[in-house]
């Protein structure tokens, strides 16, 4: 019997969970089928705990469509250049994500934090020798050292690939498999679970996951006469809806996962 495929995620297959711009919703679908997969145990899915620091951000951006001037430059050389609208949109949702605009409640941060403790993630504790191996991706390699420790953490787990939205990691192509999270599910099974034929499916599958908690800025709901209230009561039924997941551990006491080295030791004894 073939052993479940090791997947590591970087943060951005996270925040697209949380983000609602049309980049991040054609990807959550993705990863969410990849969620259902890791569910059922027939693969295995893993991060750092440094992508709780990532991924869990003081303040989100509001998300905006593509500005009209934008779309029609698109338009007048999408013909010739196939790829500009995918490129664009994704410079733009990249520079929306970097800009703090909203600080968050912690209750929102605690739902988010829930995501880090379902028990069918594997979280990879760092130490000494992730940063040692980190500071040697990035000088080889000249990752940004966030992606240097995801890269890290990736290899020394003994990860098979590591699925990012992010093209830098192609950098690291030859030390490990680096990939878009792909759909696993055939389209007439996926199309089910979305469509909500196998209500057991979808239960576990999509309805299991947070609702978007961007939050718009202050100028943004001045301008559209948003009152403190209202901003709050979507805040309070952003938190009411979510369904929490209660872990039997918490993130603290999750067991480190093996590393290769550590695996090999272990077949070694045994």
């Amino acid at each position: 019997m073939n052993k479940p495929r090791k997947i590591y995620w970087d943060s951005s297959c996270f925040i697209c969970l949380l983000n609602r711009t049309p980049v991040d919703e054609a990807r959550r679908e993705i990863c969410e089928d990849v969620l259902h997969h890791a569910r059922s145990n027939a693969i295995i899915l893993r991060t750092s705990t440094w992508t709780i620091a990532e991924v869990i951000r003081p303040r989100m951006s509001i998300s905006k469509p593509l500005p009209a001037w934008a779309d029609q430059a698109i338009a007048a050389i999408e013909k010739e250049y196939p790829e500009a609208r995918k490129e664009l949109e994704l410079l733009w949702s990249r520079h929306q994500s970097s800009t703090l605009t909203y600080k968050l409640t912690d209750e929102q941060i605690e739902i988010i934090q829930a995501m880090f403790e379902w028990d069918y993630l594997e979280l990879v504790n760092l130490d000494q020798r992730f940063a040692e191996k980190a500071v040697e991706i990035s000088r080889n390699y000249g990752l940004k050292a966030p992606d240097a420790v995801h890269a890290a953490s990736a290899i020394l787990s003994g990860c098979d690939v590591l699925q990012r939205w992010d093209r830098d990691f192609n950098k690291i192509a030859s030390l490990i498999s680096v990939e878009d999270p792909v759909r696993l599910s055939d389209p007439t099974l996926f199309d089910a679970l979305k469509a909500g034929q196998v209500a057991t499916a979808k239960q576990e599958a999509i309805d299991e996951f947070p609702d978007h908690l961007e939050l718009p800025s202050e100028q943004a709901t001045s301008e559209a006469g948003t009152t403190s209230d209202e901003v709050a009561a979507v805040i309070s039924e952003t938190n009411d809806s979510a369904p929490r997941v209660e872990p039997e551990m918490s993130v603290k006491d999750k067991p480190v996962v093996p590393t290769s080295k550590q695996e090999e030791d272990q077949n070694a004894e045994s």
